[in-house]
């Protein structure tokens, strides 16, 4: 364990450190709204990659909806991830409502088509609740209660008593 005084001299050094990255970041973004297609494309390869997710996750929140909309498949898809699901819930909610409403079903449709197991439900159902789109969330029970996976079916047991 670090003594109190490592502890105060690593918080010395880090403050400025982390100010000075908030600076550049903020910066950046401006450079990085000119060219809307190409950092759209590089913020899905780096989300799809892995590589520098962490960092293009945090790059899109500065960012805003309007580089957040054409990435909602890509977000979807990550709120399957266990790690990742948490920072794609919290980027989705940066969505207007209106907005959320019209692109994110039809995201969650598509990637229950592609990865239509137990975890994928839930984690959709997760998804819908956080968002608070309530009727798709009871469409996606509709078809969990229907499903012959017995876990399935447990989705919407959990999730389905939500108006």
């Amino acid at each position: 364990m670090s003594s109190e005084s490592d502890q105060n001299f690593d918080l010395a050094s880090a403050w400025p450190q982390a100010l000075a990255a908030a600076g550049s970041l903020a910066s950046a973004a401006g450079s990085l709204r000119r060219d809307e297609i190409e950092t759209i494309a590089r913020l899905r390869d780096a989300i799809r990659g892995g590589t520098d997710r962490t960092a293009a996750i945090l790059v899109l929140r500065c960012l805003g909806d309007v580089f957040i909309q054409p990435l909602v498949g890509d977000l979807v898809a990550l709120a399957l991830s266990h790690r990742d699901a948490p920072a794609a819930r919290q980027l989705l909610g940066q969505l207007a409502y209106s907005d959320s409403t019209r692109l994110v079903p039809p995201a969650v449709w598509g990637q229950l088509e592609e990865t239509g197991d137990y975890d994928a439900y839930r984690r959709m159902a997760e998804l819908l609740k956080y968002l608070g789109l309530y009727p798709a969330l009871n469409e996606l029970c509709r078809y969990a209660a229907d499903s012959v996976d017995e876990d399935i079916r447990e989705v919407a047991a959990d999730f389905g008593t939500i108006q």
